[in-house]
């Protein structure tokens, strides 16, 4: 796929996480205004539980799905078949046992209000686990436009179900049960267009169990990883666990994430990761291919990271009200904890089946995290053990990237393209430092200090982008391209 693929799918892609950029923002402004603060700690718990159990649910089988098709696309609908059987088996395991024991739920959260909406709770995770990577299997098949529509229609009428139901009923099972219909929608859809296409496989009942088996012992080394990717996740429990539901909801709303950051890195890393498979047995090109979605990793993450570390107040108070002004400086570590897991090479563990590699490494790595995090929350407080994960994550990606490099035949200096990161960051600090020194002294609402503090910001970027290298020349063609196309449906006055 030539550089300019690359970054048109990019862009598409990024667009079409709209709907969920725009309802990122849109829940927490909504419920943490009309919610008090421990039912929303509460509506958080339950989101925790349910972004862990996305994480651990698939067992690996998402993981390796872009591996099958590349190289048997005849069998697409296939391997999406069994990966939903297979999640759908972990997803009723999980359920079951939320179901079973909510009482202990509530508990192991130290909040007894946590067991009540678990039943509705449970049907949405069903639904939820085995659909999840209905997006990524479309951009697989390279079905950019029907995955940016079911991107933006799911994650728009989620809001609206999380925003309208709690406004109406005021009630979490109420809210829960109509996301559960919502999602079972969805997974209706997918099996259906899977099926449609299965019925028509010769002999697809062997063949779907021979590459069942096949998928499942692929993925049993990353189903461990994500296992261990849980333990690595554990700062929100342990919080949770020691202290009040009030101040883990201070904790978890510092801890707040802008899925476009994430999903955008992703994108990236998941196009790359398709050209690698294919590139496998040419380490020139690896490196050009691992070098150039670095540099467009941290192309759009620094510069919104820099933003979000400077304007840390602003943002919270903006989005989750005053109430919750107190978690800024969580946000500004998270937002750094962020940035480093954009340039994780997990995912060239994937490329080349080196997941017990990974899985050796994430089990050390857990070990020292937990131990670190507990301690430092125990002794220090929640601020601490945030600050301690911080360091221990940066340590983690140490160990990744030596590993890694030594999977891209390379040395620890070629590993990043270490001038074009630090220009990028260079440019990124300064110019948010100088967007919220142009800010601060002026007594501005927090709309009006994110809106001109913004505007500078990009301002400066877009001025700064050409003449520091930061854009390469085909990407800003390929961007006035598309303006132009644009200005070509604007009306004639």
């Amino acid at each position: 796929m030539s550089d300019k693929k690359h970054f048109e799918k990019t862009v598409l892609l990024s667009f079409g996480h709209l709907g969920v950029v725009v309802a990122s923002f849109l829940i927490p402004i909504f419920l943490s205004r009309w919610l008090t603060v421990e039912m929303y700690g509460t509506y958080k718990q339950l989101m925790l539980v349910y972004l862990l159990a996305m994480v651990i649910g698939h067992m690996g089988m998402d993981n390796g799905l872009f591996y099958f098709i590349k190289n048997h696309p005849e069998h697409r609908s296939l391997f999406s078949l069994n990966v939903m059987l297979f999640d759908s088996l972990v997803a009723a395991v999980l359920c079951a046992g939320l179901c079973l024991f909510p009482n202990f739920v509530g508990e192991l959260f130290n909040n007894p209000e946590l067991a009540k909406p678990l039943p509705y709770f449970a049907l949405f995770l069903f639904f939820s686990i085995p659909t999840q990577h209905f997006e990524h299997y479309l951009t697989v098949l390279d079905h950019i436009k029907a995955a940016i529509a079911v991107s933006f229609v799911y994650e728009t009428l989620k809001a609206v179900v999380l925003i309208g139901g709690f406004y109406v009923f005021n009630s979490m099972s109420e809210v829960f049960a109509g996301l559960a219909v919502l999602t079972g929608v969805k997974f209706a859809v997918l099996a259906g267009l899977n099926l449609r296409e299965w019925r028509h496989t010769a002999n697809k009942w062997q063949v779907s169990k021979r590459f069942l088996r096949e998928q499942i012992y692929f993925s049993i080394p990353q189903g461990l990883t994500n296992l261990i990717s849980f333990c690595l996740k554990l700062d929100k429990f342990v919080i949770s666990t020691l202290f009040s539901v009030r101040q883990f909801t201070v904790y978890a709303v510092g801890c707040f994430e802008i899925p476009l950051i994430g999903s955008v890195s992703n994108t990236m890393t998941d196009l790359m990761s398709f050209d690698m498979v294919e590139s496998h047995k040419n380490p020139e090109h690896l490196k050009y291919l691992w070098h150039t979605t670095l540099r467009k990793v941290a192309l759009f993450q620094m510069p919104v990271a820099a933003f979000l570390v400077f304007f840390a107040e602003p943002v919270i108070r903006f989005v989750f009200s005053d109430t919750y002004a107190q978690s800024a400086p969580y946000f500004r570590i998270f937002t750094l904890i962020l940035l480093l897991t954009g340039f994780s090479p997990e995912i060239l563990f994937r490329v080349f089946a080196r997941t017990g590699r990974l899985l050796r490494l994430q089990s050390v790595a857990a070990i020292y995290t937990v131990a670190a995090v507990v301690s430092s929350a125990f002794f220090f407080g929640p601020l601490w053990a945030l600050f301690t994960k911080f360091l221990c994550d940066v340590l983690t990606q140490v160990l990744y990237s030596r590993d890694a490099a030594r999977l891209l035949q390379l040395k620890a200096t070629e590993y990043f393209p270490w001038a074009q990161i630090q220009r990028i960051g260079l440019v990124s600090v300064l110019g948010a430092a100088t967007a919220w020194l142009s800010t601060t002294p002026f007594a501005l609402g927090v709309f009006w200090q994110l809106a001109i503090g913004g505007s500078l910001y990009a301002l400066y970027l877009a001025l700064a982008a050409i003449p520091t290298g930061l854009v390469m020349p085909d990407e800003v063609a390929y961007l006035k391209a598309k303006v132009r196309q644009l200005l070509q449906f604007a009306p004639v006055s």
